[in-house]
């Protein structure tokens, strides 16, 4: 066949010798594809993947199956993280029981920008299912890069998540960047005007 005949120069030192060895060209071909499929092998998908642990209390009924939503933002109102069902990001699979009683959960979160160091966070549910009451305690945030850890942030919480249990909220927002407020599940003037002004509705 006609690549028989192809062939490349590849030149190797010994000593003070240099020796020219010619070398079939469908080897350096396979030389080039092996390198290119380790070097795919080895790069990422994602740019920045944050981790999300959250841990349920141990309280009676302290679990819930309601559907979860999670925001995360910056100083400066970026926010890398904004999902509306947190189940599907669950490292155990979307079929797993997940925020029950006395339970630490993972969640993963993959995206295509570079890390950003995460102080703003808005936590809540939409109260559906029985007895949809939720007591967190602490939700900690790891921001990874290919190369390793970009930073971690832990945010404690030590209450309901509920309308009828105190502090009777469905969310709650803890801000690092600049305090933190909790919106009242109620439809009060005062709850009105921290949606307002938060721009948390």
């Amino acid at each position: 066949p006609l690549w028989h005949h192809l062939t490349a120069k590849s030149i190797k030192r010994s000593g003070n010798q240099i020796l020219i060895m010619k070398m079939p060209a469908i080897h350096v071909l396979f030389c080039i594809i092996c390198f290119l499929a380790t070097f795919m092998s080895s790069s990422h998908a994602w740019t920045c993947r944050y981790e999300i642990d959250i841990e349920t209390g141990s309280r009676q009924n302290a679990g819930t199956k309601a559907k979860v939503m999670l925001k995360l933002c910056d100083f400066n109102g970026t926010c890398p993280v904004n999902v509306d069902d947190l189940k599907k990001y669950g490292t155990r699979g979307s079929n797993y029981n997940y925020f029950q009683q006395s339970n630490t959960d993972r969640f993963a979160i993959e995206v295509n920008d570079p890390c950003v160091e995460t102080c703003k966070m808005i936590l809540s549910h939409d109260n559906n299912g029985d007895d949809p009451s939720w007591y967190v305690e602490v939700v900690q945030v790891r921001a990874l890069e290919p190369e390793g850890e970009y930073f971690s942030e832990d945010f404690e919480v030590h209450r309901w998540l509920s309308t009828t249990k105190s502090p009777r909220t469905l969310k709650v927002v803890k801000d690092k960047c600049g305090g933190e407020v909790m919106v009242d599940a109620t439809n009060s003037l005062l709850a009105s005007i921290l949606l307002k002004r938060y721009g948390i509705a």
